[in-house]
């Protein structure tokens, strides 16, 4: 059986995965001449006031091991104003389900992500930081900025763009990514880890095989967050694990999203929590 320490570690994987992408590239552009990089297509998306857009997508995870084959659909949809997010997630498999809201906004230089979560009572319970249906809030210093940043820039480096009939799609490996993240985390490792997702050593085989995707139309908006269907297999604790992923995520409604905030009955009803990382939340699923 699938325990619930690689479930998690999976959704941390997609995770990583879309923010790895969504957080070097704004959503807005500009016209200009003919790129010849990837990071003049980045260049001159950044030219207009980028971080305003609508983003709403799919991702499609399917585990095989030991004669088992388990589907995990994941949705995500979430609206971006500046430093300032608001969204909805869900994820089911084997008839458990998992719905969630958050708000994620920069206040007194820190940043604040609230958090519910509800599982109904499912095998996803077990890894919340809080109680069924309650909000949570979780603070992280700003500084961790400058290394998202930095690192981002890296991956700009390693990124590769290609001319479509409507505009420009930069690609970048996820082996180059990773390579990218183990560096950034040897040469400062608490920046590092408090930036960065981490991800379990064993599935860094599957991240290798992940192309991440940005599809920019002819005027440098960001139009679409993609990773095409990968197939590999991991090893954990001896036993062999089968993936499949894919995800496709629409960017729309560029700078047309209001001003984000966090509603005061949520600000009153969050219970703070000390920043994790998915992996030891996973942990402590297992």
């Amino acid at each position: 059986m699938l325990n619930k320490r690689r479930i998690l570690s999976v959704i941390a994987i997609v995770t990583l995965a879309f923010a790895c992408l969504a957080g070097f590239a704004g959503c807005g552009g500009s016209g200009a001449s003919e790129p010849q990089s990837a990071k003049d297509v980045f260049d001159q998306n950044a030219k207009t006031d980028p971080n305003n857009c609508h983003i709403k997508g799919d991702a499609s995870i399917t585990m095989g091991a030991q004669g088992m084959t388990m589907d995990m659909p994941v949705s995500l949809d979430f609206d971006i104003n500046g430093d300032a997010s608001h969204g909805t997630f869900s994820a089911s498999m084997l008839g458990a389900e998992m719905s969630g809201e958050m708000y994620s906004v920069e206040q007194d230089g820190k940043f604040l992500t609230y958090t519910k979560a509800n599982t109904g009572g499912s095998m996803f319970g077990s890894a919340l930081p809080s109680e069924e249906g309650e909000w949570t809030v979780t603070e992280s210093d700003t500084s961790s900025t400058a290394k998202i940043g930095e690192v981002s820039n890296k991956l700009i480096e390693k990124a590769t763009f290609e001319k479509a009939d409507d505009g420009y799609v930069v690609s970048i490996k996820g082996a180059d990514a990773y390579a990218v993240f183990q560096e950034a985390v040897a040469q400062d490792s608490t920046a590092a880890t408090s930036a960065i997702p981490e991800v379990p050593q064993d599935y860094a085989e599957l991240i290798d095989g992940l192309t991440l995707n940005l599809t920019f139309d002819k005027d440098y908006k960001l139009t679409k967050i993609s990773i095409p269907e990968t197939k590999s297999s991991v090893t954990s604790n001896g036993q062999t694990v089968d993936l499949t992923i894919s995800a496709d995520f629409a960017v729309t409604d560029h700078g047309k999203v209001a001003e984000i905030t966090v509603p005061d009955d949520v600000v009153k009803a969050a219970k703070a929590t000390p920043a994790t990382d998915a992996a030891t939340e996973a942990d402590k699923a297992a």
